[in-house]
């Protein structure tokens, strides 16, 4: 019985050992990553829907790696949703640096033709748009809002 006794406590501390190891490589805070859009192209346009790459910058401010595991957005131009998109494409985001992210964004006929008209008759030469979701952090379960407002710049000009 006493080495069973002994067994146990050898055991539990090893697990609790394990557990104090993996509760020490979470940080404390994460500070939210920068997410913008670097870049749009259009894929496949059907009658009904169209497909764009969108290439997205993402920013981690974090003294340590972030392991991006997954997210999910949406894009508004000119205030009014273009698409939505989600991506499982694994990155990891080096510490105080940036990858681009290449992933797919859907919309629909209504949606496009409505955002061409509104830029018709603004007759301005750029497009305000907002990129919003969460992201999916690695082995910490951890999801992440992301909220961002840019402009697009349609003058071939500047």
């Amino acid at each position: 019985m006493k080495q069973y006794t002994q067994f146990f406590i050898v055991i539990a501390s090893v697990f609790s050992l394990l557990s104090l190891t993996s509760c020490s490589t979470l940080p404390s805070k994460i500070e939210r990553p920068t997410i913008t859009l670097a870049g749009i192209e259009p894929l496949n346009m059907t009658l009904f829907e169209q497909t764009y790459r969108l290439k997205l910058r993402v920013q981690n401010p974090n003294d340590f790696d972030l392991p991006l595991e997954a997210m999910n957005y949406v894009v508004e131009l000119n205030d009014s949703q273009f698409g939505q998109g989600v991506s499982r494409q694994s990155v990891t985001i080096p510490a105080y640096g940036s990858a681009i992210i290449e992933t797919e964004v859907i919309s629909n006929l209504f949606s496009l033709f409505k955002r061409l008209q509104d830029f018709s008759k603004q007759g301005s030469r750029g497009m305000n748009y907002r990129l919003f979701g969460n992201i999916k952090i690695g082995h910490w379960g951890n999801k992440i809002p992301f909220d961002y407002n840019g402009e697009i710049d349609l003058d071939p000009t500047h």
